[in-house]
């Protein structure tokens, strides 16, 4: 049996993370879609700029319809911007899109407190 942090660490080498200098970097292209995956009230304490607050419960629900808003010809191909407060449910959530097909999706390393400071 693993704990989460066991299962984060055994995932983490298979997401794309990056730091918030790449971050910031990516957010500038057209079409990136940011999202935020903490819970309604850490998303309303502060959020990057931008972002969508899609919690990660209910992430796998919704990313179709939101992907197809933004390119009805290819969403697997949308850039997928997450993060979460540390980075590690964004480790968890970056890994389940990619198994949904996801081709471009991107964790905050040190999620938002990684941002803020």
């Amino acid at each position: 049996m693993l704990t989460v942090v066991e299962l984060i660490e055994q995932i983490r080498p298979s997401v794309n993370e990056v730091s918030v200098a790449d971050f910031k970097k990516r957010l500038k292209q057209a079409g990136a879609l940011l999202i935020d995956i903490r819970e309604p009230n850490e998303f309303a304490a502060g959020a990057i700029e931008g972002a969508i607050n899609i919690p990660r419960g209910i992430l796998e629900s919704q990313i179709t319809a939101l992907c197809q808003k933004i390119s009805v010809t290819a969403p697997a191909d949308v850039d997928i911007l997450i993060y979460c407060r540390s980075g590690a449910r964004g480790v968890l959530a970056a890994e389940s899109l990619q198994r949904m097909g996801y081709n471009h999706v991107v964790n905050l390393i040190g999620g938002i407190v990684a941002w803020q400071q």
